[in-house]
């Protein structure tokens, strides 16, 4: 954390404060930290190797690869440099040795409690601190550059941190899908929900004050010029290069997750050669750091090998945490990611302060104050505990509004979609509690709008392009529209074939429309990935029978029945299928059975009933018993099932009461489906055949 009047590297806010305003700039002045190539392969013109390099990675990678090892061996791997400097320089650990000690304790602490409780109010913080830590960064290597031609004026250095602020926030405000991420993350965290008026009248308001900004320095600019203090040409070139490839990541990009790797690749390189180059000066000017500081910071190529090979290794924490399966070392592998994150910006805040002498002096630049400042408004520690006070208050407030409850999920979705109209990911987004609350219409709609915005987004996005399709196919379904949500079904299992979910989805309504040989197909892959869903075996087992594979469907029934003994559709259908294969006391064990676990399973009622009405077993065949139980059938499904009125009509006729038998098979009839019409006819005549006459 900064003070006014300092800068950093990577992390704060400042004006190099050395040296006279008005100094012209010196001839021969080197303009570069290492050389032209090596700064432009390093520090500006990085992203001109970064996006081919991803273009090709993709070729091999799923984005979720990606984005998962830039994460790991960047992201959390370009942490190590920093801890290796703030403990390794025995100066440095000398004056702030509380902090060194303190910090990480504490930060461990906050982060385990967040991960042990499952809060989500640290990944706001993140999510905002992780755009100021990037446009920080890029606020110290323009100061740098600015002091290498000996331009310290107050006015610009100001001016390029109000650049630096209002490029990255107008890229954030300006990415729907960015700010879809943070409203999410904030409103998860029981955050209080932000109209859509007041999204889009910051937004619009952004872009005027970064248009003003950007007036005013590019006026300081020309002024500089005129006075005989052309600004750095380095600084320019990195100042156009970072403000464009952070656009282009945010909206440039249709994947944002991958956008985000993209400029994290930036920063991540952009950081580790800062790092050795500062750290081989100061041990090469004799500084005291410790033994393996001094060790590997040497003029080597096979030492920075070493550097990046631990930078690697230290990210690979991320990945484990990623496979282990232990919940315990998961939560604390999660807190330790965390803490590590937030440590490096927190250290980057104050160990990287050009403005001083030792660190001047390890970028190769002239001048510079000492360690010792004049005499603060503030006590240091008042000073510190404010800038703390930054972390403490919201981070505690959010924890406390998410233990006290998180809002609806529809009600915030619904607020973010209208924030952020323009997200396809808000659309879909707001489709999955739409569809919880059986809104299929509601659900089709954004969906449709989502794809309208991102036509590539459900086949460009791995995984997440499967779940779109699928809440598609759901919303279908729910709509009768089965057809079409066979094809929804069908293109999510093509992109993801291991996805159990909607392989059942897609066999179940295959079942529906009769495609039973096709169903088992689906239904069969659905156990593949998972033995032991007892719902699929109960599927499975339908359209087997359907097939008039009667073996096979017993088998899946019972297989349902041992991974659930309770479960009491597959006592119910167990029933049916040994009521079909004539084993009729069993059949009528798993009826009761059934009904004992679910008492209202209407299915169990019309199967059990007419077993009792029709079975040719005398000690089971029982005619009041069987009206019970089809009377309760016809009081839970309704008069307008063809099949309970079936079975009715069969009670009936079994107590001899034919005109009864002989009227609900009429309501059958006419109900049932014309292939089904013909059998019921039958029945039909009969019972009228029975019917002892007027």
């Amino acid at each position: 954390m900064t003070t006014r009047g300092e800068y950093d590297v990577s992390g704060g806010p400042a004006s190099v404060q050395a040296g006279n305003d008005a100094a012209p700039v010196l001839a021969g002045v080197r303009p570069w930290i290492l050389s032209g190539w090596q700064d432009l392969v390093f520090f500006v013109a990085t992203p001109l190797l970064i996006i081919p390099l991803i273009t090709i990675l993709q070729g091999y990678l799923t984005v979720a690869d990606i984005a998962l090892y830039v994460v790991s061996f960047g992201a959390l791997g370009h942490h190590l440099p920093g801890m290796l400097r703030a403990y390794g320089d025995r100066e440095l650990f000398a004056r702030f040795r509380a902090r060194f000690i303190v910090a990480p304790l504490f930060l461990l602490a906050v982060c385990g409690f967040f991960a042990h409780r499952n809060l989500n109010g640290l990944s706001v913080v993140l999510l905002l601190w992780g755009t100021w830590h990037g446009a920080a960064q890029v606020y110290g290597f323009l100061r740098i550059y600015d002091a290498k031609v000996k331009s310290f004026s107050p006015v610009t250095a100001r001016l390029d941190m109000a650049m630096c602020v209002a490029w990255f926030g107008l890229g954030l405000l300006q990415s729907p899908d960015r700010l879809d991420s943070i409203l999410r993350a904030f409103y998860s965290s029981g955050g209080p929900l932000i109209s859509g008026r007041t999204i889009h009248a910051l937004q619009a308001t952004w872009i005027v004050g970064a248009g003003a900004i950007t007036a005013a320095f590019l006026a300081n600019c020309v002024w500089q010029l005129r006075h005989g203090r052309p600004p750095s040409p380095a600084k320019l070139l990195l100042m156009i290069s970072s403000f464009g490839f952070w656009w282009y990541a945010m909206i440039g990009i249709q994947n944002i997750i991958l956008g985000v790797a993209m400029f994290e690749i930036f920063h991540d390189i952009q950081y580790l050669a800062i790092v050795w180059v500062y750290n081989v000066k100061r041990v090469q000017t004799g500084h005291r750091v410790g033994a393996f500081t001094r060790f590997i910071f040497r003029r080597s190529w096979l030492l920075a090998g070493l550097y990046v090979g631990l930078v690697f290794a230290y990210g690979y924490i991320n990945v484990f945490g990623q496979t282990v399966e232990t919940k315990n070392i998961k939560l604390a592998l999660l807190a330790l990611v965390t803490a590590s994150t937030f440590l490096h910006f927190y250290y980057d805040g104050f160990i990287w302060k050009v403005r001083e002498k030792a660190t001047r002096e390890g970028l190769g630049l002239s001048g510079g104050l000492s360690e010792q400042s004049d005499q603060p408004l503030l006590p240091s520690w008042l000073k510190h505990g404010l800038y703390w006070s930054l972390f403490v208050v919201p981070v505690a407030t959010l924890a406390t509004a998410e233990l006290r409850g998180v809002r609806p999920t529809l009600e915030s979705e619904l607020a973010i979609v209208d924030a952020v109209p323009n997200s396809a990911i808000a659309h879909y987004k707001v489709a999955v509690p739409l569809l919880a609350a059986n809104k299929y219409e509601e659900a089709l709609t954004h969906l449709i709008k989502g794809t309208a915005i991102q036509p590539d987004y459900p086949a460009s996005f791995d995984d997440q392009g499967s779940k779109v399709n699928y809440n598609l196919g759901l919303s279908l379904q729910g709509l009768g529209r089965f057809e079409e949500a066979v094809e929804a079904y069908q293109k999510a299992v093509r992109i993801a074939p291991e996805f159990a979910d909607a392989h059942d989805r897609l066999g179940y309504v295959l079942q529906s429309l009769g495609r039973h040989q096709d169903a088992t197909v689906h239904f069969q892959a659905v156990l593949k990935i998972r033995p032991n869903f007892a719902e699929a075996h109960l599927s499975l087992g339908m359209s087997l029978l359907a097939l008039g594979r009667k073996e096979e469907a017993l088998a899946q029934f019972e297989d349902a029945l041992r991974i659930r003994p309770n479960y009491s559709d597959a006592h119910s259908n167990l029933g049916m299928i040994l009521h079909v294969l004539e084993r009729y006391e069993e059949a009528e064990e798993h009826y009761q059975e059934a009904l004992r676990i679910d008492p209202n399973l209407a299915n169990a009622h019309n199967n059990l009933a007419r077993l009792l009405a029709t079975s040719p077993n005398h000690r089971i065949r029982d005619g009041r018993r069987a009206l019970f139980h089809a009377k309760r059938a016809m009081e839970l499904i309704g008069d307008g099932n063809y099949l309970v009125m079936d079975t009715l009509a069969a009670t009936y006729a079994q107590m001899a009461d034919f005109d009864q038998a002989v009227h609900w098979q009429e309501k059958a009839v006419a109900l049932a489906p014309s292939q089904q019409q013909p059998e019921l006819q039958k029945r039909l005549d009969l019972y009228r055949s029975e019917r002892p006459p007027p």
